[in-house]
């Protein structure tokens, strides 16, 4: 949730066929001056050359992934935390 590795992220995606980003649920927890800018964060994996998206909230992420996701994709849920459930609710969805 801290900016220190803003940076880092552009490129941490190589590779993917996509990143959704949300921004973290708990993000107030972190002072303000402290925190990572997710939207920021998707502009630069896409400058990167990775397609990149962001999500309201882990709902919304869910939900598009629900919807999207096809036989054989491969799901990567990256957090420190729980964030928001999406693990438990991702694979509920995914296995619908």
């Amino acid at each position: 949730m801290r900016k220190i590795h803003q940076e880092e992220y552009a490129h941490a995606f190589a590779g993917a066929a996509e990143a959704i980003i949300s921004q973290p649920t708990a993000i107030a927890k972190v002072p303000e001056s402290e925190r990572v800018d997710a939207k920021r964060m998707v502009e630069d994996i896409a400058r990167a050359g990775t397609p990149a998206r962001w999500m309201e909230s882990p709902d919304a992420i869910v939900g598009a992934l629900g919807k999207e996701a096809r036989k054989g994709d491969v799901v990567l849920a990256m957090s420190n935390g729980s964030f928001g459930g999406l693990h438990d609710k991702l694979l509920k969805a995914l296995r619908k």
